[in-house]
């Protein structure tokens, strides 16, 4: 079971996550939760990012480098992603559903501002270090990238001001409860979608990766949704 969960596929990573994000699940009082977010951003977003900016500019001085990469490693003993970057992001979530923003919300704008500017400072800073190091630079996609996090939170905020009529109840609780097994589903859906001429043809072409993705999206929710039509396996596999 160990091999199953750590050593497969790397999506299943996320498997034995889901226990921290359970154990951080109990911080929803607001001053507690605050405080969470706040070292949250400050060690698992800001600092990382922070480092590798400084890490990737072309040609630092020697003594900061050193420095920059003995404090790099001190981090990553920490482990500080793992407790708080990703529960970090679900707690996040739990804090902006709390929040009740209407579509006029000032706030909501300036996050949506943020959002952009992050957008913008990712594709640019990227193409600009991939451009001084001759090499694709991607550092700045990362999951611990503050301007990744600035996005997600733009994106997860203006979603909740969609109006809700557009989505019935029924067919929300019916993706709500097959998340989980898309998740653990499309990697097994790529691979076999890969060897069929259908998918090789469209990979070759970037217009098309937009249909690739409902390709496995929409493959994958109607196999979970068969699988949760058996009362066995909807209540011991899904």
């Amino acid at each position: 079971m160990a091999k199953f969960l750590i050593g497969s596929y790397d999506h299943l990573w996320y498997l034995p996550m889901i226990a921290g994000l359970y154990l951080v699940t109990p911080l929803r009082r607001r001053q507690m939760l605050e405080y969470y977010l706040l070292l949250s951003q400050l060690f698992a977003w800001l600092l990382p990012t922070g480092l590798d900016l400084i890490r990737l500019w072309p040609n630092p001085p020697k003594h900061m480098a050193d420095a920059l990469a003995a404090f790099k490693r001190l981090l990553g003993k920490l482990d500080l992603q793992t407790v708080m970057g990703f529960g970090g992001y679900y707690m996040a979530g739990y804090y902006f559903s709390q929040a009740h923003m209407s579509k006029r919300n000032l706030y909501l704008y300036f996050v949506q501002a943020l959002g952009l500017l992050g957008a913008g400072a990712t594709i640019g800073l990227s193409g600009w270090l991939t451009a001084k190091a001759g090499h694709l630079r991607l550092t700045l996609y990362s999951y611990n990238s503050f301007f990744v996090l600035l996005e997600s939170s733009a994106v997860f905020l203006s979603l909740q001001t969609l109006n809700p009529r557009l989505w019935s109840e029924e067919v929300l609780g019916e993706l709500a409860g097959s998340v989980m097994g898309i998740y653990l589903l499309h990697p097994l859906l790529i691979y076999y979608w890969g060897k069929t001429p259908v998918w090789q043809l469209a990979a070759s072409n970037s217009a098309w990766l937009p249909g690739l993705v409902i390709l496995i999206f929409a493959s994958s929710l109607a196999i979970v949704w068969l699988l949760r039509r058996s009362r066995f396996l909807a209540r011991w596999l899904l």
